[in-house]
């Protein structure tokens, strides 16, 4: 029987640098990364992002305000009112103890009701004497007044009655006590100012002299 040949020895193995075997170790992380992310893409994984923090706004900080200021529309005026009162329709009438004098000489002339003649007046404008004027302003027709003593009056002299328009004597009269009141129509169209005076004034006083329901006629 034929002898088998002897068998050829075995190469010798290799050996690797340690630099192959580092080439080798990062080529197969970079293969293994790359199908780490091509099975997320096919997965349709993401990774999820942070929220952006929230701003919280400080209640004390120190910057300016940029808003705009608040403005406030001031309310609309209303219309003033005229202090002048207007006058009644022509032809009204309009109580001389409704108008303020512009003056009173002697004494000033009350309003309230006097007895003329046994004859009782509850509208009236009265002093133990009086100058008082007013101003009229052109604006009325006419004045009509009745005018008398008081029922206490002394017997020993008549009251004396006059009226002015603009420094001029218009109307006057005199009445003794116990007398029915007399009247007097002025006409005051043109009449700027008016007085009435009564007279005389005595010391002591006694009675009085009334001008009874004075009244100014509108133009």
């Amino acid at each position: 029987m034929p002898l088998r040949p002897p068998d050829p020895p075995a190469p010798p193995r290799r050996r690797f640098s340690v630099a192959e075997i580092a080439g080798a170790v990062s080529a197969l992380a970079a293969v293994v990364g790359v199908v780490i992310a091509l099975f997320s893409f096919l997965a349709g994984g993401r990774t999820p992002t942070a929220a952006p923090p929230s701003v919280v706004a400080s209640s004390d900080s120190s910057e300016p305000s940029t808003a705009p200021p608040n403005r406030t529309t001031p309310p609309a005026k209303s219309p003033t009112a005229s202090t002048t009162p207007s006058l009644p329709a022509p032809g009204s009438a309009v109580p001389l103890a409704s108008l303020t004098p512009i003056s009173e000489e002697d004494e000033t002339l009350n309003v309230g009701p006097q007895t003329v003649n046994l004859e009782n007046h509850p509208v009236t404008m009265y002093s133990e004497c009086s100058y008082t004027t007013w101003q009229l302003n052109r604006k009325y027709a006419s004045f009509t007044v009745r005018y008398g003593v008081t029922d206490d009056f002394p017997g020993d002299f008549p009251g004396e009655f006059s009226i002015q328009v603009d420094g001029t004597e218009k109307a006057t009269a005199e009445k003794g006590v116990g007398v029915s009141a007399g009247t007097f129509t002025v006409d005051v169209s043109n009449a700027f100012r008016m007085t009435l005076r009564s007279q005389p004034c005595r010391n002591p006083a006694v009675g009085q002299l009334v001008w009874i329901d004075p009244v100014l006629t509108v133009k």
